[in-house]
């Protein structure tokens, strides 16, 4: 056996190996500080930590070793011992950072222990320092890392697998779904779902056995409504490996389904816009066109992206057009103006262009949105419309257009000139206003309802001036409708017939002057008088007599009778083929009538058939003297005129 003192040396020389392994395995060095002399000696151990040769630190004072420590940290060492020798402590404990001879940081753990003299003065301190550089990064990383979680936009949870029940949650997550984190702590996770928990459960397991699930979810609000989230869960693993605990990462997906919700609203609106839309590039070159912009060009999307030029422009257009776009979008930041486009047939139309562009953060053109709108038809109606206007504007008629409550909303100039009325003591008056109330009064005036029913009235109207000069009117009034038949306004066209009618009048009074001219030449012809000597009178009558001429032979036969002073009228009717009871009884008054004056009727030139129709019908011929022929007639009254000249002589005589 060995000798004692053998034993003991190899047994310290074991405890020396082991202490060196163990301090090389936990990083730990050695110091001893003789405070009365303030020489620190070193372990070698701690000189390699510090990157030193070993014995380099060795008989260094305790100012020199302080220049080693990180200088936001040497203050606070030095209070440290300082207060520990003040106090008489037996320990102090202090954690600061080291260089290193390459300039990286290390931190210590420093433990102290301070041995007195006899009269309780500070003898010497003897000390171990451990690097836990490593675990203060660890710390400082899993600080970092709580950091993160804490300030995350996201929420952030984590609940054991074994209780199903949240243990963290940050700030984001429950103010997501309206708790408070001390609210939160405990609940069941399944509860934290709009969802069955069967199902939710099942998500779960399904999560723990692939480590991950990620998918769209509804979480339970607090106030009870489902709120819309996207769901990253992971499993975290023990030690062991196994499945320890769930962490959920919540998006709150709110805000982006209402941005995907506007964004379908407006790829809907674009893509059933009416107008057409193209967007290009800066270079004018289109990546997108809606289907309206391919009806209006004529050629489809696929192949308008295949040109490498600004599609359906003719040369002309872009040597006039571009320059003067690309002015207004760098300076107003937009441009409307019309355009000719060139349909894909070669046809044109007109369009109406507004271009506005999309910029970057700094304010560089990415790309350009155009509204494009065939206004074609629209120039055409303008066209239409400014010629209306202008004939309407420039007619020598008057005309006037009212809603259908007959309010005056416009007036041409030709109405002034009419009424004397300028357009405002006009406008916004009932139309009827101008109209005299002779029109209104004796219905003249168009119904409404008439003309809502037919569409139409034509009529004349009598218009009252301002100097109550009354104007007769030719009126054409009718019915405004709108696209689908519904009526919106009146509209009345007045045209001045008062001299029209003036000399209408002058010729209808001519045309009556020569009527009743022909009339007269037309009684002396059918009942022509003839004097046959003095005081006789003969009325040839030829052909048929009806009761106006039977009315004029009587004028005829009374007024010769006066005026001839006639004794003796000779009627010959040899040329009348019919006589009725009317022409008879006329006859028979007219000579009724002549013997009132003094007059002797002679008749002759009764033919067979109208004495028997004289006879049949029973007229009395009484005073009336018949002949058989006008010869006759004319023989007798010359014979009667004679003697009746003889008796006068002789009673002269």
């Amino acid at each position: 056996m060995l000798p004692d003192v053998e034993q003991l040396e190899q047994q310290l020389a074991l405890m020396q190996r082991q202490l060196q392994f163990v301090q090389e395995v936990a990083r730990i060095g050695f110091w001893t500080w003789e405070v009365t002399t303030d020489i620190i000696t070193w372990s070698p151990e701690l000189e390699i930590m510090l990157g030193l040769e070993p014995g380099h630190l060795s008989g260094k004072s305790f100012d020199q070793y302080t220049q080693l420590v990180h200088p936001d940290d040497r203050s606070g060492l030095e209070q440290a011992v300082q207060h520990a020798l003040s106090t008489a402590s037996r320990n102090y404990r202090t954690e600061h950072r080291m260089i290193r001879e390459d300039g990286t940081i290390m931190w210590f753990d420093v433990h102290g222990r301070i041995t007195y003299t006899a009269d309780n003065q500070p003898l010497r301190i003897i000390g171990m320092a451990q690097d836990v550089t490593g675990h203060r990064q660890r710390e400082e990383a899993l600080k970092k890392f709580f950091d993160i979680l804490e300030t995350a936009t996201e929420s952030v949870t984590t609940a054991p697998i074994a209780t199903g029940t949240i243990d963290y949650v940050n700030p984001i997550g429950a103010q997501l779904l309206g708790y408070s984190r001390e609210e939160m702590i405990g609940l069941k996770v399944v509860d934290l779902f709009a969802h069955e928990p069967a199902y939710v459960e099942a998500l779960m397991v399904q999560c723990i056995g692939q480590g991950i699930w990620k998918g769209e979810l509804d979480c339970r609000h607090k106030d009870g409504y489902a709120l819309p989230v996207h769901l990253s869960a992971h499993v975290l693993y023990s030690l062991n490996g196994q499945p320890e605990k769930l962490v959920g990462f919540v998006r709150d997906l709110t805000e982006q389904n209402q941005h995907e919700t506007e964004l379908r609203t407006f790829q809907t609106l674009v893509e059933n816009a009416p107008d057409g839309i193209v967007i290009s590039d800066a270079q004018g070159i289109a990546f997108y066109v809606n289907p309206a912009y391919e009806r209006l060009v004529g050629c489809s999307a696929a192949e308008i992206y295949q040109r490498d030029t600004i599609p359906f422009l003719p040369p002309e257009e872009v040597e006039r057009v571009i320059p003067v776009v690309t002015e207004a979008l760098l300076t107003r930041g937009t441009w409307r103006g019309t355009q000719t486009i060139l349909r894909a047939d070669g046809s044109r139309f007109i369009a109406e262009n507004t271009i506005f562009p999309i910029v970057d953060d700094q304010g560089q053109i990415q790309r350009v949105i155009s509204i494009v709108r065939d206004i074609t038809e629209q120039k055409q109606r303008e066209t239409q419309l400014r010629t209306f206007q202008t004939l309407v504007e420039n007619s020598p008629d008057a005309i006037v257009i009212s809603d259908l409550e007959n309010i005056v909303r416009y007036v041409n100039p030709a109405h002034r000139y009419l009424t004397g009325l300028d357009r405002s003591q006009v406008l916004h008056k009932n139309a009827l206003l101008f109209l005299t109330e002779e029109s209104i009064v004796n219905k003249q005036a168009p119904r409404r309802n008439d003309i809502l029913q037919h569409g139409l009235w034509r009529g004349e109207l009598i218009v009252q001036r301002i100097d109550r000069q009354q104007i007769v009117t030719q009126a054409t009034i009718f019915l405004i409708q709108d696209e689908q038949g519904n009526p919106i306004q009146f509209s009345t066209i007045l045209r001045d017939i008062s001299e029209q009618k003036r000399q209408e009048a002058e010729r209808a009074a001519l045309q009556q002057q020569v009527i009743d001219g022909q009339q007269a030449a037309i009684r002396e012809l059918s009942t022509p008088l003839l004097p046959i000597g003095d005081e006789i009178i003969a009325l040839p009558l030829v052909g048929t007599i009806d009761n106006i001429r039977a009315l004029q032979v009587m004028e005829s036969l009374l007024e010769g009778v006066a005026r001839h002073r006639a004794t003796i009228a000779i009627v010959d009717i040899t040329g009348v083929s019919l006589v009725d009871t009317y022409v008879a009884q006329a006859l028979v008054q007219a000579a009724q009538a002549v013997q009132l004056l003094g007059a002797q009727v002679v008749l002759t030139g009764i033919q067979p058939q109208i004495a028997q129709t004289l006879v049949h019908l029973g007229v009395n011929l009484q005073g009336i003297v018949t002949q058989s022929t006008l010869q006759a007639g004319i023989a007798y009254a010359l014979g009667r005129r004679e003697r009746y000249n003889y008796d006068r002589r002789r009673s002269t005589a």
